[in-house]
């Protein structure tokens, strides 16, 4: 399992819920994260929605 990470609290990013899904849409389609199969946002600690790619 490969874990990203910028050094930051996922809880303090400025992006709404639709910019999060448009920026998950890119990283899938995109041929240079093609490594990436699975996103999971947390807020507080907790998993509150996770992505994998069909």
């Amino acid at each position: 399992m490969l874990k990203v990470h910028n050094g930051r609290n996922k809880d303090e990013t400025t992006l709404e819920m639709q910019e999060i899904k448009e920026q998950i849409r890119k990283i899938y389609y995109s041929t240079r994260t093609s490594f990436v199969d699975e996103i999971v946002l947390f807020k507080n600690s907790k998993v509150i929605k996770a992505y994998k790619k069909k």
